[in-house]
């Protein structure tokens, strides 16, 4: 992997860098905190679209444009543009991948898995076979052997295996506890078996029983059956006796009904026998009533004459109301328009008035600025009097002059005392006069601002009353029409009155007339009554003829149903018997029943017993087999622990040659061969230097052979790890120069310089600026005074 290029838009600290990268050793520059290791962690954002926080924390502080993060790399012979970005305001991913220019993957899925397989490893792959950072290389001198060995395997990616290989050997562990635990409970199959035959044969008596008993039931059902139908039959009979004999006694109550009936319209013909008096007197009563009500028609006339004469009296006295309204309403506006001129005399006036005293406020306004102003001077003049005086008043006579140099003498300096008191008199005094001018100025324009206003409300009430003047002399002219209207009305209403005669109505005689006339129709409806009861009687008497015969045919009928039902016999005691055998043969029934019930019980819990002792027998059988599964899975777990176990000492074996070879050839490279060799523990990584055929600990040399020592280890464990990935031409060193004098930096400089044999580009990364000129190319990174970074490469 080759890189050519990086650019950054409101990334972080970076609002816009664009970086070229050449090929062999570059450094990385800047003080702590600027943003050296953000230029790192932005290759990993673009190949990777991760990074240490999340998204709302990778864009610029104070910006609100896209974050934009653009990579070009070669990898084997083929060129790649990874162009990410974060868009708009929830900062929505976006990602093109271009591969020699054209479009090769486009979403953030597709893209991701897109470079991890041109790649050939994930991150965490990459990031430990292309960063390496101080730290790892001062532990790899300073840790335990335990935390040594498993920070190894983590960068070599060896413990996911030993995670996968504790976790087999727990579950196989948990499986054949599990076994051994489930084959100390299981049942006994043989007695269960028993048990179950058992439960079988009893079932099958139990069914036997129950066959018996369904067989009574049914013979005694059988019997029951034979007696209720008899008794049905005894009911029926015993029922139609009892229907002839309640018909007979209906009978004999129709004919006593009937010459009840017959009796009642003999009643009523001897009463309207007795009627004929009465009838007379009523028809001597409607005469004379009809007499007495003979003149209403004549009144009722007489009454609605007086009626509309009295609604025309209201109409003329309303009529006269709306005259009078209207007199008042012309009177008024006759009054409001007389003084019209007067008022629009008075508002010129007025406004007059408004116009003058508005060119006094101004010319006062003038006066005030003025005076204002002389104020001010007076005000300056007399500050410039008072320090003059004042600093005449500290000069010394013996002292040269401040002007022009020579001695004042006393004379000089009395005179000058002087004149400085006679401006500062000259100038109070100006002062106070000006400051009083102003005060007689500021009241008389207060004055005058007030009488203003005193005459401009006077000019509204003016102007208002104006108004209203112009208002009355068009409402004149309305008033006068309304008056001619309702005088017109009035004359009017006057001659309808004058046309509608007085009919000389009398209410009292009106009231006597109606009153007979409502008298007169009761006493013609009740001697309508009496006629008619009169002539009903004869009718009576027919009817009451009818009732008798009536009752005669219900005592025939009520004599042939007591003969049919004497023909019966006695149907009562023959349904008493019934009832006994059929009580006889419910009770038979009812216990078979019972026995019937019993034995299906039985039968039922037999059944369930034997259900019960099969199911015992089934799960006994599934706790058997499920043992035996464990006890295999057991077994099988066993096996892959074996498996995975030889799987990782061979994997840890082969690395730990491949590492020692490489770290060994990288230690030789980066000393000149000045030692004899660099030996790794297989089992702990521990680094020894051979020299002159003994091995020697770290502790035993200076820092920087313990620093090249362990860059070697670290460098060999990338090696190992990118050797899948095809080509590698990338290495990021971050900080390993640590805390080293000017001549081991030199010393170290010159060994990454020799590592461009193994790899094309060697990222530097450091706080130190001094090795920029030790460096072919460097890239220094610099904060500004807003919190933001630039980056630039320097030649």
């Amino acid at each position: 992997m080759h890189l050519r290029s990086l650019s950054l838009r409101n990334y972080r600290v970076y609002r816009s860098v664009d970086l070229e990268f050449p090929d062999g050793l570059i450094g990385i520059y800047g003080a702590n905190g600027s943003g050296k290791s953000t230029l790192i962690e932005a290759l990993r954002w673009a190949l990777y679209g991760d990074s240490r926080t999340d998204k709302w924390e990778l864009r610029s502080a104070g910006v609100g444009d896209d974050v934009r993060v653009e990579l070009v790399f070669e990898h084997e012979g083929n060129t790649y543009d990874v162009r990410r970005r974060l868009k708009g305001r929830n900062l929505t991913p976006e990602v093109e991948v271009f591969l020699n220019g054209q479009l090769a993957a486009q979403s953030v899925r597709e893209a991701n898995a897109f470079l991890a397989r041109v790649l050939g490893m994930d991150q965490r792959a990459f990031l430990a076979s292309v960063c390496a950072q101080q730290k790892e290389l001062t532990a790899f001198a300073t840790m335990l052997p335990s935390d040594r060995r498993r920070l190894v395997l983590d960068l070599l990616g060896v413990s996911p295996v030993e995670r996968a290989l504790a976790r087999v050997r727990e579950h196989g562990r948990d499986a054949r506890t599990a076994a051994t635990g489930a084959r100390a409970g299981l049942p006994d199959l043989g007695e269960l078996e028993a048990a179950a035959v058992e439960a079988q044969a009893e079932g099958q008596r139990a069914e036997q029983a129950d066959a018996e008993a369904a067989a009574a039931e049914a013979e005694q059902a059988t019997a029951l059956a034979a007696a209720e139908q008899a008794t049905a039959a005894a009911e029926q009979a015993a029922k139609a006796l009892e229907e002839l004999r309640s018909k007979a006694g209906l009978a004999r109550a129709a004919a006593e009904g009937h010459r009840q009936e017959a009796e009642r319209h003999e009643a009523r013909a001897a009463e309207a026998d007795r009627l004929g008096p009465e009838i007379q007197a009523a028809a001597a009563r409607v005469a004379e009533l009809a007499t007495q009500a003979a003149p209403l028609e004549a009144l009722e006339q007489a009454r609605e004459q007086a009626a509309a004469r009295a609604n025309l009296a209201t109409a003329l006295e309303e009529a006269k109301g709306r005259q009078r309204t209207s007199e008042r309403a012309l009177h008024n506006a006759e009054a409001d328009a007389q003084g019209a001129a007067r008022l629009v005399a008075a508002r010129v006036r007025a406004e007059q008035s408004v116009g003058e005293l508005d060119e006094q406020l101004t010319a006062a306004r003038e006066r005030h600025a003025e005076l204002s102003e002389a104020t001010g001077a007076a005000a300056n003049r007399l500050q410039a009097a008072t320090e003059a005086a004042e600093a005449g008043a500290d000069l010394d006579p013996d002292a040269p002059c401040p002007t022009c140099g020579q001695p004042l003498g006393a004379a000089a300096h009395d005179e000058l005392r002087r004149r400085h008191a006679d401006e500062l008199a000259a100038a109070t005094a100006a002062s106070a006069a000006a400051v009083e001018a102003k005060k007689e100025a500021v009241a008389a324009g207060k004055a005058l601002a007030q009488r203003r206003a005193e005459l401009a409300g006077l000019l509204d009430q003016a102007r208002a009353a104006e108004t209203r003047a112009a208002k009355a002399t068009a409402l004149v002219e309305a008033a006068g029409a309304a008056l001619e209207v309702a005088a017109a009305d009035v004359a009017a209403r006057l001659r309808a009155l004058d046309h509608a005669p007085d009919p000389g109505f009398d209410p009292d005689a009106w009231n006597r007339a109606r009153q007979a006339a409502a008298a007169g129709q009761e006493a013609a409806l009740h001697l309508a009554e009496l006629e008619r009861q009169v002539a009903q009687a004869d009718a009576e008497r027919g009817l009451a003829k009818q009732a008798l015969a009536r009752a005669d045919q219900a005592d025939t009928r009520a004599a042939a149903l007591d003969a049919e039902a004497a023909a019966l016999g006695p149907a009562d005691a023959v349904l008493a018997e019934a009832r006994d055998r059929q009580k006889a043969a419910t009770q038979a029934a009812t216990a078979a029943h019972g026995a019937r019930s019993a034995a299906a019980q039985a039968l039922a819990g037999a059944a369930r017993l034997a259900e019960a002792r099969q199911g015992a027998l089934e799960a006994a059988r599934g706790q058997h087999e499920r043992v035996a599964a464990l006890e295999e899975e057991a077994a099988y777990l066993q096996k892959l622990v074996d498996l995975v176990a030889g799987f990782r000492l061979h994997l840890v074996s082969r690395l730990g040659r491949r590492l020692s070879v490489e770290s060994a050839a990288l230690f030789a490279e980066l000393t000149d061969h000045e030692y004899q060799d660099l030996v790794v523990d297989p089992e702990d990584y521990a680094i020894r230097i051979a020299d002159a055929g003994t091995e020697y600990e770290l502790s035993r040399f200076s820092g920087s052979e313990n620093d090249l020592a362990s860059l070697s280890l670290r460098v060999a464990v990338s090696l190992v790890i990118a050797e899948s990935a095809g080509e590698l031409g990338l290495l990021v060193l971050d900080e390993v120069l640590g805390a080293l004098d000017r001549e081991r930096r030199e010393r170290m400089l010159d060994a990454l310089t020799r590592l461009q044999g193994r790899f094309r580009q060697v990222l530097l990364v450091t706080h130190n600026d001094e090795v920029k000129d030790l460096l072919p190319a460097a890239i220094e990174v610099r904060r500004s005074p807003d919190r933001t970074s630039t980056a630039a490469l320097r030649g």
